[in-house]
């Protein structure tokens, strides 16, 4: 009867610990690794802010001019879409028409 009363809870005991490795382990890893990429994203978007604040305020100290310095970036950013778009494969553009 001592047995008996010892094999249950250490039965018990072995299948929560499997089911907490079957579930709350794998899904603690991608909790953790989807916060940490969530604060990494969070920080390049700050810093492409900053980059592009900074990036602004010395074209415009070297232009004189803010529209003129928003007018270079977006005249950029044009000729750089123009380049990516120029660049695309035949079937690239059967699959967006289809």
């Amino acid at each position: 009867m001592e047995d008996f009363t010892q094999r249950i809870p250490d039965l018990l005991e072995r299948l929560t610990a499997k089911i907490r490795s079957i579930t709350v382990e794998p899904a603690a890893k991608v909790l953790t690794i989807l916060a940490a990429s969530m604060v990494a994203g969070i920080l390049v978007i700050f810093a492409l802010v900053y980059f592009f604040v900074g990036l602004f305020r010395i074209l415009g100290d070297l232009v004189d001019s803010m529209e003129l310095a928003y007018a270079i970036v977006g005249g950029l950013f044009l000729l750089l879409g123009l380049l990516l778009w120029s660049r695309r494969t035949a079937k690239d553009t059967e699959e967006t028409t289809s």
